[in-house]
């Protein structure tokens, strides 16, 4: 029965990497900073959006981060400081309500009648039973989960065991202070947005989660110190290189996780400039990286882009 509770708590745990859909599939969410952001000489992973009404500042968020991992950059708090408004991808909070589990819950098991094994090539429902008897998890908790539910679990089991708590995330340090400090608070997506990321996919999608998710799980270990490096310097292109190799052979899952949501977070950034006020928007750090990412997107509106 100890091993049942355990799958339980960790389940409800990996709520939480519903939030990181930056995702940060290799991992650049995922870092555990062992030195703080008061480098000498380097940029913190924040940049500015000015206008003739005021500023919007950018900073890529890592979910899951250590304790040590503070205080953050002095930037980081001044961006905070100077804005009314504080603006996540979701409500963290909502994945702790009662129905919202509930619902991940059923939509995240098979009908009955179905296994698990049916969803999955032989070869990734292969390397799944291997990695969860290596965890020493029998099997049987996982056949009754659907292939996305399966890696949030695995991932959410694995950033645990690497010490990473979603407790000292940016998201959850920014939402916490936001609230004490009274500030105006939004969101670009709600957690529901979020959950169908995951319930709207295709078997095939699933699938390919899964396998990706299998994938970056045995480097991610080995990758962190790169990574560590990359976020902690402000440097984009390397981590846009590390992200752009984690969903390599994956394209359908880049396009629906991230593409498009950036897409959709540049319009939503781009009508909050024209409100007036100073904001702070916090997402995941691999929506601000790459071709594709939400600051190309707002360059190519006219938006003068600065890091900090």
């Amino acid at each position: 029965m100890r091993i049942s509770s355990n799958f339980k708590r960790y389940r409800h745990r990996s709520l939480c990497f519903l939030m990181i859909l930056t995702m940060v599939w290799g991992w650049a969410t995922a870092v555990q900073a062992q030195e703080t952001f008061q480098g000498k000489g380097t940029k913190s992973f924040l940049w500015t959006a000015a206008s003739g009404k005021n500023v919007i500042h950018l900073l890529g968020s890592v979910h899951f981060l250590a304790r040590e991992s503070f205080p953050l950059a002095d930037a980081i708090e001044n961006a905070y400081s100077s804005s009314k408004k504080i603006v996540f991808e979701t409500d963290i909070d909502g994945f702790n309500a009662p129905a919202f589990q509930a619902e991940m819950s059923t939509l995240g098991l098979i009908p009955e009648g179905q296994t698990l094994q049916q969803y999955l090539a032989e070869q990734t429902y292969s390397s799944l039973k291997n990695k969860v008897e290596r965890l020493g998890l029998p099997m049987e908790l996982f056949d009754r989960l659907k292939p996305w539910l399966c890696a949030l679990t695995l991932t959410a089991m694995e950033l645990q065991r690497l010490d990473l708590e979603p407790n000292y995330g940016i998201d959850h340090y920014f939402l916490n202070k936001a609230k004490k400090d009274g500030k105006q608070i939004l969101f670009l997506e709600s957690v529901g947005d979020q959950l169908r990321l995951f319930t709207e996919m295709t078997k095939r999608q699933e699938a390919s989660f899964l396998q990706q998710t299998l994938e970056d799980l045995e480097v991610l270990e080995t990758k962190l110190a790169d990574l560590i490096g990359a976020w902690t310097s402000g440097d984009a292109d390397r981590l846009g290189s590390i992200v752009e190799m984690g969903f390599k052979g994956h394209p359908e899952i880049y396009e629906k996780m991230v593409v498009r949501r950036n897409k959709n977070w540049a319009t939503q950034i781009d009508r909050l400039i024209q409100q007036g006020g100073n904001a702070l928007v916090v997402v995941g750090a691999a929506h601000l990286v790459g071709e594709e990412s939400v600051l190309r997107l707002l360059r190519s509106r006219g938006y003068e882009i600065k890091q900090r």
